[in-house]
């Protein structure tokens, strides 16, 4: 059965807030352009701003279409839809959600499993089994539901069940292409105008015919019906001033837990139908089976949605009403509002049985403004009262609350517990009382760093919470919650938190699905009857909002040069921080300038001497704070005075500066330096931001304290030093020395390091390379013509690149004849940051001329001298390399030019070890070959492979390897007579990084019965380099051809890859879960648990396992010697199958012992055993055989009776690998032998896996 029909059901109550659904279709692509009118009853209507689509009913108020599925279930497009402009639609009153088109698609809810029908009203009706569903809609009915979100599911009120495959009021069904609604009990025929008119949809119709036995013929459906096609399903209205009516989605009865508290048990729309109205009053009568103490003293609450819009109310025992008076709830004309009554059963109440309701029973028990009407008496449904205890929740105050700054956005101000008994419960909304909650905004709820919901403030000071996703609190468990606010208000009022009314807490229990009793004032401390934050027993949250801080902190920046004539300049980095809305009013900087070095310009400032004046012309000038962030200047520009002392001067920025709460503003103090005064280098200058004549003022205009700026001492900036523009030019690597063949292209030459000083960024226009050659290895020495290879000759072109972005600078340019040619770069733009170093990379473009007088040329590019470099500063003016620091490449950085490049070809890293590779497998790695070039990049062309195994294992061999493009090549061969060769390849090898090319092989079938390999046949591949004819490659530069051997070149020999053998199957062994380690005690018992798991490819047969012991035996304790009588003996050993521990693997005549002696398979006398073999295969024995793709595991158990426990005797198992078997056990055991169903006695040495290492047993 569909989990969708599981049988059973659970009452539940749920609060769900008003919830607004804004489509995500842009609809109004589809929409036919209409002529604007004023909305009639029946229009589908839309504002201009919003896509959500309404019905506009008859009563004149519109009814919303939740989502697209609803709205599709009535129409099948969006034609006709009317747009409004939002104040017209804002004019027109809700009146309600559009519920799904009876008949149409049945629907379930995501939280509950049940499947309903829909029918008139919002009526759903659970289809109780499959065997209905299957009769209504046939096999295929579980493609017929659609799900529909929590929050709409109380829209709909549960009908009685479909227990057996019925019709139902709006089933569509179609009869032989005769189409029937049905109605009421009868089905009426749909003619064809009547389907069009009443917008019938084909998708809905259902082909059982069988439904309609039974049902007498109704009137023909020929045209439109209101009531089969009116979304807002109104019926017949009622009229007068005010009417009252049971809501559809009134709270199903239910049972409830003894004490359940804010039980939802009554919920009524009411409605102004002409004129507005306001109800003043309220009475309602308790119905049912039950005596007025059922009900808890106050304990009945008039709500609005999930707002409580009164106290509570007792139920006076002589009329059994409550009544509410003082009520001012208005409705504007046409309006519809829905209220609901709660109610707190009282707890230990010894009710159990009771049933409890409440109506209202008359048009008197509504006192209005206007005439009250409706079908009186309205009642809800009745409740009976359980003989189980409801859970209960205890609020309590925690923590203490840290006082808040005014302004402070998402500042704590609750915290508080709650401790769930009896049942789980899940936390879906709470109310807070927040002294004043007018005051403050953005109220959230957390838990932990879990926004769980966003407060709404009601008025009265109360502050409700809905949680979107209700919160679970485990039976027994609490948890911490807080509630986070931006502050507002006035320095020192208080906040107080805590919770006005046990029914502001809504914890709906697990167990019964109704709120959970409420403790906030017994055992809990949260209901504010103490709260004034004097002592420690506040029962509530109490904090008083602080004056805010304004907080300054210098951010520099370091000491260092400025340069003359510069602008923008910052001699003082500092932040400020409000942590309330604060104006910044003034600031006081202290200027010191001096140009006396043996002075300090602030503890020193000397006489006036050229320091802030010259001659009564300003060296400083435009001081100014700005904001680093945005580059916007805020305070100033301020002037300093000429006619004054030039030693140190005041300036006053009293520009104002807003701050927010919380906000950090990152200052400058900047300055000009003039280029015109009489400034020189060495010159220093320094500001002081001065603490004491900070002035601010808060949100409310209040000046801030001084304790409230922060800190008090003046925030002193660093000393910098005036000078001008540098430029300091030296070679660096890479690249350094190295080899390139004749006709390279890109060939990095030479690079330099341009760094500017930091006063001014550097602009580099002009540059001048020189260039030098040798062809006969003796040096270069410029003048000797016949020593020297011209550069003009040999290098074609240069050109000049950044050497971080690699983007050109400048070129090309070529070097002019003779035997030091110079090559001019002119016109370019190249800037060096102030205080950076930049790279300037000499590319070059190689001449394909070979070396001359037999020996390899030799090159280098310098910068000859600092004129050789033009640039200027940040101001245009001229600045010059400086000559200390130059060092232009004298011979540093040597370029070699070859004839030809070489190759090697090497193994690779990455070749694959031996191993066992699989039958039918493919792409299985076989050998990795590496491709190292010098002087030039290669192409290989041609590689040939050479098998010394046997051709049958491999059905063909691949190679790959990456081609220039970077894209990846491959070529596929086969073996022929111990050979395959590959040519025509294009595998690329770089000169400046290796490159690698993977041979991989299909394997043949293994089969013994022919027409494949064998088990056991290997493939064994050399690469062949030996003969010309094995190997090609071609340089890429030089055009050279280097073969196998010869003249051309040796490549590096033959290489030989490691030996794969080719098996049917494979066995892979691994220490299993819960193998033991640790204590233990002596005697039989487990001491090793291991798997042996079988490829999928085939069953795999062991016929052989050799355990390796480690033991100790400290003291005069001989347990595990090898000549022991009780312990190497078969009677002490047994391996099971862990799936029956109750037969033994083999026999005591299977097992073998030895010692760790490498001369023999014996027990030496006095020395401890290491080795036992299983033979499995022995005698009537059988092997164990593993089925293709299962795992068996293996349980040793081994007596250890002597082991001593004083001692800590210990023993280790494993199986070990073949290699270290091999090398300590001369009999020729095998650590695992086993099949493949071709080839036995296969031994463990190509098994990856081993050794399977056990724990350690300690006695």
């Amino acid at each position: 059965m569909n989990d969708s029909l599981r049988i059973g059901k659970k009452s539940f109550a749920i609060a769900v807030a008003a919830v607004t659904i804004l489509w995500s279709i842009g609809f109004s692509a589809f929409i036919a352009p209409l002529t604007a009118h004023a909305a009639v009853a029946g229009d589908l209507i839309k504002g201009t701003t919003l896509t959500t689509v309404y019905y506009y009913a008859s009563n004149g108020q519109r009814y919303i279409f939740p989502n697209e599925k609803t709205y599709f279930t009535w129409y099948s497009g969006f034609t006709g839809v009317q747009t409004l402009s939002d104040s017209a639609l804002a004019d027109i009153p809700l009146g309600g959600n559009v519920v799904y088109r009876p008949g149409a698609r049945w629907i379930k809810v995501q939280s509950l499993p049940q499947t309903y029908a829909v029918t008139p009203n919002g009526t759903i009706r659970w289809v109780e089994t499959e065997s209905v569903a299957t009769g209504i809609y046939g096999s295929n009915w579980n493609t017929f539901i659609d799900d529909v979100p929590d929050t709409f599911w109380t829209h709909y009120t549960e009908g009685p069940s479909l227990m057996s495959a019925a019709a139902y009021n709006g089933l569509l069904v179609n009869d032989n292409g005769t189409h029937y609604v049905v109605q009421n009990n009868t089905k009426r025929l749909v003619t064809s105008a009547g389907w069009t008119a009443n917008r019938f949809q084909d998708r809905f119709l259902v082909n059982m015919p069988s439904l309609l036995t039974g049902l007498t013929a109704g009137s023909d459906v020929t045209g439109y019906e209101a009531g089969l096609s009116d979304p807002a399903q109104l019926g017949v209205g009622v009229t007068g001033g005010l009417s009252v009516s049971l809501s559809t989605d009134t709270p199903a009865g239910a049972t409830l837990p003894d004490g359940a508290t804010g039980v939802e048990m009554f919920r009524f729309n009411t409605t102004a139908n002409s004129g507005s109205a306001t109800i003043t009053s309220m009475t309602f009568d308790l119905v049912g089976v039950n005596v007025p103490a059922d009900i808890a003293d106050n304990g009945v609450y008039l709500y609005e949605g999930t707002t409580r819009l009164t106290d509570g109310k007792s139920v006076v025992a002589s009329n059994r009403q409550v009544t509410f008076a003082g009520l001012s709830l208005a409705l504007t004309q046409g309006q519809t509002k829905s209220y609901n009554l709660r109610v707190n059963v009282t707890g230990g109440c010894a009710c159990a049985g009771d049933t409890i309701g409440f109506a209202l029973s008359s048009a008197t028990s509504v006192q209005s403004s206007a005439t009250v009407s409706g079908s009186f008496p309205v009642r809800g449904n009745l409740f009976s009262v359980g003989t189980a205890a409801a859970g209960e929740v205890t609020i309590t105050t925690n923590g203490t609350i840290t006082d808040p700054f005014l302004g402070t956005n998402g500042a704590l101000i609750g915290q508080f517990q709650l401790a769930v008994e009896g049942e789980d419960g899940r936390l879906n909304q709470v109310t807070f009382e927040v002294d004043d909650a007018a005051d403050h905004t953005n109220y959230k709820l957390m838990q932990g760093s879990s926004l769980l919901a966003s407060g709404e403030y009601i008025g009265r000071k109360l502050v409700k919470f809905v949680l979107p996703n209700t919160y679970l609190i485990a039976d027994g468990n609490s948890r911490i919650f807080k509630i986070m606010a931006d502050v507002g208000g006035e320095a020192g009022d208080s906040i107080t938190v805590h919770l006005d009314n046990d029914l502001d807490l809504a914890v709906v229990g697990s167990d019964f699905g109704f709120n959970l009793t409420v403790d906030r004032d017994i055992d809990g401390t949260y209901d504010g009857t103490s709260c004034d934050g004097a002592g420690g027993d506040d029962e509530c949250s109490f904090s008083e909002i602080r004056g805010g801080k304004l907080t300054f902190a210098f951010n520099g920046p370091q000491t260092g040069d400025i340069k003359i004539g510069g602008d923008d300049i910052s001699i003082l980095d500092f932040s400020v921080t409000a942590q309330q809305a604060t104006t910044l009013k003034d600031l006081q900087i202290d200027i010191a300038a001096d140009n006396l070095l043996a002075d300090d310009p602030v503890d020193d400032p000397g006489p006036d001497v050229e320091g802030e004046n010259d001659d009564g012309e300003a060296n400083f000038e435009s001081f100014r704070i700005v904001n680093k962030a945005t580059g916007a200047t805020l305070m100033g520009p301020e002037e300093i005075a000429t006619g004054a002392s030039d030693a140190a001067q005041s300036l006053d920025f009293s520009d104002d500066v807003l701050l927010s709460a919380g906000q950090t503003l990152d200052l400058a103090l900047f300055v000009d330096v003039s280029s015109t005064g009489d400034a020189a280098d060495d010159e220093e200058i320094t500001a002081t931001l001065d603490m004491s004549e900070v002035e601010a003022d808060d949100t409310n205009g209040d000046a801030l304290a001084a304790a409230d700026i922060v800190p008090s001492t003046d925030l002193a900036g660093n000393v910098f030093t005036l000078t001008d523009a540098s430029l300091d030019v030296t070679v660096t690597t890479p690249p350094g020395d190295s080899e390139w063949v004749k006709g390279a292209n890109g060939v990095d030459f030479v690079a330099w390091a341009f760094a500017a000083g930091e006063s001014s960024e550097i602009t580099v226009t002009d540059v001048t390379l020189t260039a030098h050659g040798d062809d006969d290895d003796d040096g270069f020495d410029d003048g000797v013509e016949d020593d020297d290879a011209f550069p003009s000759d040999h290098i074609s072109s240069c050109s000049l690149y950044d050497g971080l972005t690699l983007t050109l600078v400048d070129g090309s340019e070529s070097f002019s004849a003779g035997e030091a040619g110079e090559a001019t770069f002119s016109g370019f733009s190249w800037t060096v940051p102030a205080g950076e170093t930049k790279k300037l990379l000499a590319r070059c473009n190689l001449a394909n001329v070979a070396p001359g007088n037999g020996d390899d040329d030799e090159f280098y590019v310098e910068i000859d001298a600092v004129g050789d470099v033009t640039a200027v500063d940040d101001t245009g003016d001229a600045v010059g390399v400086t000559a200390g620091t130059f060092a232009g490449n004298d011979e540093d950085i040597i370029q070699t030019v070859t004839d030809a490049g070489t190759i090697e070809i090497s193994l690779d890293g990455g070749n694959p070890t031996a191993g066992i590779v699989l039958g039918s497998s493919t792409g299985v790695s076989v050998m990795k070959l590496k491709g190292t070039a010098t002087a030039e990049p290669f192409r290989v062309k041609k590689v040939t492979l050479e098998n010394d195994g046997d051709d049958a294992a491999a059905a063909n061999v691949k190679v790959s390897y990456k081609k220039q493009d970077g894209t990846t090549g491959t070529k596929t061969g086969f073996l022929s007579a111990g050979e395959v060769v590959f040519d025509n390849l294009d595998w690329y090898v770089s000169n400046t990084s290796t490159s690698s090319l993977t041979v991989s092989v299909d394997t043949n079938v293994v089969s013994g019965t022919g027409g494949g390999a064998a088990s056991g046949d290997t493939i064994d591949l050399d690469f062949l380099s030996t003969a010309d004819a094995d190997f090609e490659a071609i340089g890429l530069s030089s055009n050279s051809t280097l073969d196998g051997a010869g003249a051309n070149g040796d490549v590096g020999g033959d290489l030989a890859a490691n030996v794969m053998t080719l098996r049917k199957t494979k066995p892979t062994l691994s220490l299993a879960s819960g193998s033991p380690s640790g204590a233990g005690i002596p005697g039989l018992a487990e001491v090793y648990r291991f798997n042996v798991a079988a490829d999928t490819r085939g069953d795999v047969t062991i016929h052989d396992f050799t355990f390796k012991l480690t033991s100790t035996d400290t003291g005069a304790a001989l347990w595990n010697d090898c000549d022991d009588a009780s312990f190497p003996v078969a009677a002490a050993w047994a391996l099971y199958d862990s799936a029956n521990t109750s037969t033994e693997l083999g026999e005591d005549g299977d097992w073998d012992f030895a010692d760790g002696n490498d001369d023999g398979d014996d027990c030496d006398p006095g020395v401890d055993l290491v080795w036992a073999k299983l033979t499995l295969d022995a005698g009537a024995d059988n092997s164990v055989e593993v089925g293709a793709g299962e795992t068996k595991t293996y349980i040793l158990k081994v007596d250890t009776t002597g082991a001593s426990t004083a001692n800590d005797h210990s023993v280790r198992f494993d199986i070990e690998t073949e290699a270290n078997l091999n090398a300590n056990l001369v009999a020729g055991a095998d650590s695992v032998e086993w099949g493949d169903g071709e080839a036995v006695d296969i031994d463990g040495t190509d098994l990856k896996n081993l050794p399977v290492i056990g724990g350690t047993i300690i006695y």
